[in-house]
């Protein structure tokens, strides 16, 4: 195998969606963030401590394979995956982490874990998020899915009678909790597996089409895509302001495309500054040195001298108190309960969401503008 598939199981939800996303992302470097390199190491303390029957804490302050110091505040993450999934397993049970799978040459990638239980038929596929920004759904989640599809079929003529997907995602906050499950029927992975036939199928025709939507967020290859430009630009064409007649229906479409918009304005910004940096300057553009800010050459020294001339309440800025976040932090597992009395939640505002969202809708004040801001 080479050492990564053309279709793999964490971009199912890109190339499912987006036929022609494959070959519009060949050559198209895939840089890794650091949050990609943290979520690597984190999965690599999970398994190592599932293997050795270890509580992830034994980690913390070893360095993993990709140079990632272990935190304590990784290892409590982990340690709620390591929970998780020590829970599913019963005597009899084969179990497998981090295991390479395979369903065609197009198609492989490594399952966060597994578990078949032989006496019943159930298989149950684990998949570790430890990302905090986006909460993922397990619901049909397409990636987890794909890698029950494979186990199936690695597990050949054994039977499958259920199928449990569980998504453990400890440090974003969801409405179902940090653990989610969902069950179904193990013959609808064969229904599953003829949509994964024909948008495999989809991928390879030579006008496979480009769909903008959602999934861009992810694609490595957002900042070229001509597809998602014409839709940016189409979008900018539409002019919304007070005194404007507009269609309700086209100022709701442009809301539903501005997150994949900003996103793909984001990837452009950052494509075109690599590729300064890289030597190709894009035309018209020139990189220079960001606006200088001045700091003390020495704090200590600094400070001996204004103390000559100037009051310490005069220089050093007042002690504040840490917020709960962080103090719940410092305090750990705990920390919620102990503080729990001592605080209390406030809304800063009201703020503009799709009707998916959980939250209750709320009546707008006197004046919506004050209260406008991020989700």
């Amino acid at each position: 195998m080479t050492a990564h598939a053309r279709l793999s199981p964490s971009a199912s939800k890109i190339w499912m969606s987006c036929p022609g996303q494959p070959r519009l992302s060949e050559g198209v470097e895939n840089r890794s963030s650091s949050y990609a390199e943290e979520g690597t190491a984190a999965h690599e303390v999970g398994a190592a401590a599932f293997v050795q029957k270890q509580d992830a804490a034994e980690y913390v302050g070893r360095r993993t394979s990709n140079g990632w110091v272990v935190t304590a505040e990784m290892a409590e993450a982990v340690q709620v995956y390591l929970d998780a999934i020590r829970a599913e397993v019963q005597d009899g049970d084969d179990t497998d982490i981090e295991q390479r799978l395979k369903y065609s040459d197009d198609l492989w990638g490594t399952a966060d874990f597994v578990r078949y239980r032989p006496s019943t038929g159930e298989l149950l596929v684990a998949d570790y998020k430890h990302g905090a920004g986006v909460p993922v759904e397990v619901e049909n989640n397409p990636q987890a899915l794909i890698y029950g599809l494979m186990k199936a079929k690695h597990l050949a003529n054994r039977g499958i009678s259920t199928v449990t997907l569980m998504i453990v995602q400890p440090r974003c906050q969801h409405h179902d909790g940090p653990i989610r499950r969902w069950s179904f029927d193990g013959v609808e992975l064969l229904d599953f597996e003829d949509k994964v036939l024909d948008a495999i199928a989809a991928t390879k025709k030579a006008d496979a089409p480009l769909n903008p939507g959602d999934h861009c967020r992810w694609c490595p290859a957002k900042a070229i895509c001509p597809a998602l430009k014409a839709q940016a630009l189409e979008t900018a064409k539409q002019d919304f302001a007070p005194g404007i007649a507009y269609d309700p229906k086209e100022l709701a479409a442009a809301l539903d495309r501005i997150p994949l918009l900003e996103s793909w304005i984001k990837a452009t910004r950052e494509f075109a500054y690599e590729e300064a940096v890289a030597g190709r300057t894009p035309a018209g553009f020139k990189l220079v040195e960001k606006r200088a800010t001045r700091k003390w050459r020495d704090e200590a020294q600094a400070a001996e001298a204004l103390e000559l001339v100037l009051k310490a309440d005069e220089i050093y800025e007042p002690r504040s108190l840490l917020s709960p976040a962080k103090i719940e932090k410092l305090l750990g597992k705990r920390g919620k309960d102990q503080i729990s009395g001592l605080t209390i939640a406030e809304s800063s505002g009201l703020t503009l969401v799709h009707e998916s969202d959980k939250r209750p809708a709320a009546t707008p004040r006197a004046s919506g503008a004050e209260d406008f801001g991020a989700a």
